[in-house]
């Protein structure tokens, strides 16, 4: 009985597949990123009472890195005492801060990982019993009962909070951050000329709507 001869048949060689453009590194602006997925800033509230980086803060942003994101960006830092919204938000306004700063910066970038921070001012978003005086913001208002009602600032207001932010942009180069953010939304300070500005509209006191 004749065996027939089994048909061989060869399939095309597989081609290597190339990685997706999001997962390539690149660099911008003398930085380093080893691929285009950045995790944006939340707020986490995982900083001790006087706003210092705490080991869970570090462990959260390292493990960032360490699922696959190229850079991180450190949650909105209070630029000054009194543009704090909360008892457990991270600060970059004191010299006290920039230790605990330069140790989380260095287990970011020990995994591989560019880091930046989110620089704010809660503006009329706290209380006097948070940030330790009456709120403040460009016209009175006050966002619910866990508020106090801001009082108007004034030139000196301003010029104090520009060097505010300044100050806390040369701490964020000094313990190393690759980049910063500067932080104008959630009702905070930056944001709200956007919402409303006494001399040209009529919106009532209560800014929470």
């Amino acid at each position: 009985m004749e065996k027939t001869a089994k048909k061989v048949t060869k399939t095309p060689e597989s081609k290597p597949i190339k990685p997706h453009p999001v997962f390539k590194s690149f660099e911008r602006f003398g930085i380093s990123f080893s691929n285009h997925l950045l995790c944006s800033p939340f707020m986490e509230h995982q900083a001790d009472r006087k706003g210092k980086v705490t080991p869970a803060l570090i462990r959260h942003y390292v493990s960032m890195i360490q699922q696959g994101v190229g850079a991180v960006i450190v949650e909105s830092a209070y630029v000054s005492q009194q543009g704090r919204n909360n008892l457990h938000q991270l600060g970059i306004s004191e010299e006290e801060h920039l230790e605990g700063l330069t140790q989380l910066v260095k287990a970011v970038k020990k995994e591989g990982g560019a880091i930046g921070i989110s620089l704010t001012h809660a503006g009329a978003k706290t209380s006097e019993f948070i940030c330790g005086e009456q709120p403040v913001s460009p016209s009175p208002c006050n966002f619910g009962r866990d508020f106090d009602t801001s009082r108007e600032f004034d030139i000196g207001d301003r010029e104090e909070i520009i060097l505010h932010f300044v100050h806390a942009a040369e701490r964020a180069q000094e313990v190393g951050m690759d980049f910063i953010e500067i932080h104008g939304t959630d009702q905070h300070l930056l944001s709200f000329p956007f919402m409303r500005n006494s001399k040209m509209d009529s919106m009532p006191m209560n800014c929470s709507s």
